[in-house]
């Protein structure tokens, strides 16, 4: 009775786990969507992502609180099974007690987060492409300002002061 009131309290812990991921990988797509449309670095856009940032750091916290959740099963769950620290979910999910919806949902979650590394690395490599193009374009406006200041001298007039005392 104990193992499986212990099994329904992790599959609410997972699922709400899951969602959260989902509104965390959502909001990673509609960061990409984002920086895709970047193209003129208007502050428009910045704004957008700064707020999506926000968004998505509130999501992390929500996160971080359900799996402190987690934290006294799975010392329980290891004490009372002798599994490993580092592998305990993997022995876990393989022995006897798990039922197939959490171990559904524990796959779902694991698949989503691999999703949302892959996602994340690929919106950080176009935020670096984008970047490297708006220093490529400061540069040729730097190297503008500079051909124009040699072709346009400043004439700098100098204050003179007469001194009429004799």
């Amino acid at each position: 009775m104990k193992a499986k009131r212990i099994i329904n309290d992790l599959i609410e812990i997972y699922g709400q786990d899951l969602k959260l991921y989902k509104k965390l990988f959502s909001l990673t797509e509609e960061q990409r969507e984002i920086i895709t449309e970047i193209d003129d670095f208007e502050s428009d856009y910045f704004d957008q992502l700064e707020e999506l940032l926000v968004k998505k750091d509130g999501v992390m916290k929500e996160i971080e609180q359900v799996e402190q959740k987690l934290l006294p099963y799975k010392a329980g769950i290891i004490k009372g099974l002798n599994l490993s620290q580092d592998e305990w979910l993997k022995e876990f999910l393989d022995t006897d007690i798990v039922t197939d919806e959490l171990k559904e949902i524990i796959n779902d979650l694991v698949e989503l987060i691999k999703r949302l590394q892959q996602l994340d690395q690929e919106n950080q490599t176009l935020i670096n492409s984008k970047k490297d193009k708006l220093v490529q374009e400061m540069n040729q406006v730097k190297k503008g300002v500079k051909v124009n200041k040699s072709y346009n001298p400043q004439v700098r007039i100098h204050s003179t002061y007469i001194d009429d005392k004799s």
